[in-house]
């Protein structure tokens, strides 16, 4: 029977600049986790676990739209572009890749 996991890679603290397309709106608060999920099973030859997608959760605080593409440049400068899902939580989702400010993945 085949089973999912999920290990933390990294988290990110602090506080970034977040735009609307090229408009500063203002600086949040960000929590940010990076997860790497598995999927784990038996087979004939033996156990087996492998990777799967990464996952983004996290939260930001501060005065931004729900629902609406944002960007999130971190302090290190990272960029996460995200979207506020949760207006009393703060949940962030990602819209797409959380990338290095030399354009590789963070993790």
């Amino acid at each position: 029977m085949e089973k999912h996991t999920r290990e933390k890679l990294k988290s990110f603290l602090g506080t970034g600049k977040v735009f609307s397309g090229e408009k500063l709106l203002g600086e949040g608060t960000y929590h940010i986790d990076v997860y790497q999920e598995f999927i784990e099973g038996q087979a004939p030859t033996g156990t087996y676990r492998v990777p799967g997608l990464k996952v983004i959760v996290g939260t930001m605080r501060g005065p931004f739209p729900i629902g609406v593409i944002l960007k999130l440049v971190t302090t290190d400068g990272d960029t996460l572009p995200f979207f506020i899902a949760e207006s009393n939580t703060g949940r962030l989702e990602a819209s797409g890749p959380f990338l290095t400010k030399e354009g590789k993945f963070v993790v």
